[in-house]
């Protein structure tokens, strides 16, 4: 599985860990050279599945296509999270890896967990992980607000989740299953970052969101290799703050932060989406332009 950041003890940003029957793949290392090595170390190991990204598995994708073609003898599926994947994505991860693309919804939080159904595109929300509802939201969405039952403390209780559906039934033709199914989920979009020479930097923006004294931010790009983030102060953000997200971002990027220059600018308010959902990254740049696909 590819993860934000592989860590053990004192070791902390390795480019891989081999733990019990998994391969952890750090998403911080998707240079050519280690990409290279990734693909050859995850046909050595030759899994039954592979977790990621979308964003990230499409980068393994193009790079195993056009690249380093490889043929994984026991794999069964690819389980793509976190994101939103776009219909582009899983055609390009499909044609890779030659078996089919399984979307999950899932969060930190845990109130409420959802995978694709066998027979169709369907998200089927697992009723005894949590109670879901849909209060309407703007533009004819509607929010999903969870209760979760698989904590072993006290659940969160109609957790506004952020995220949006236009449909949702509680019946799935494809499989016969009688519980809840959504249509067009809208939740978290590919965030990514394009480096000077064309190299794609995934999501490892969401950890800023752990600074106390930031309201809210955003990336904007408009040209490869520079970015800005734009964020709205609270009202005890000092200079310290602006020091630390600097030294964050550094860490964040690892080997990637000299392909790409950010700078830092204060706005009073960002807009959020139409579909009421924030917007991390407001990306101008056309990621296929820069992936074989």
């Amino acid at each position: 599985m590819f993860w934000p950041m592989v860590s053990t003890g004192r070791h902390i940003s390795l480019p891989y860990m081999r733990y019990g029957n998994k391969l952890i793949l750090s998403i911080r290392h998707l240079t050519p050279d280690w990409l290279g090595r990734f693909v050859r170390m995850m046909s050595d190991f030759d899994p039954e599945y592979i977790m990621g990204f979308p964003s990230v598995l499409a980068i393994v994708s193009s790079y195993i296509k056009h690249e380093n073609p490889v043929v994984f003898s026991r794999l069964k599926s690819m389980i793509s999270y976190a994101e939103t994947i776009h219909e582009w994505q899983r055609s390009l991860i499909e044609e890779a890896f030659a078996v089919r693309v399984f979307s999950m919804y899932s969060m930190t939080e845990g109130p409420v967990i959802g995978g694709e159904c066998e027979q169709t595109n369907n998200m089927h929300l697992h009723p005894l992980y949590g109670y879901t509802e849909f209060p309407d939201s703007a533009d004819g969405y509607k929010e999903i607000v969870a209760t979760g039952f698989a904590t072993e403390c006290m659940p969160f209780i109609r957790y506004r989740t952020g995220d949006v559906v236009t449909e949702k039934t509680d019946y799935c033709p494809g499989c016969g299953r009688y519980h809840m199914v959504v249509g067009s989920l809208h939740g978290r979009i590919n965030d990514f970052l394009i480096g000077i020479g064309g190299e794609i930097i995934p999501r490892l923006m969401p950890w800023i969101k752990t600074f106390p004294n930031v309201r809210q931010f955003k990336f904007h790009q408009e040209e490869p290799g520079r970015a800005v983030l734009l964020i709205s102060r609270g009202e005890l953000y000092t200079d310290h703050d602006t020091e630390e997200i600097r030294v964050w971002l550094d860490d964040m990027l690892g080997i990637m932060k000299d392909c790409i220059s950010i700078t830092i600018e204060f706005v009073d308010e960002i807009r959020l989406l139409r579909s009421g959902k924030a917007q991390m990254v407001d990306q101008k740049l056309d990621v296929r332009s820069f992936l074989k696909t």
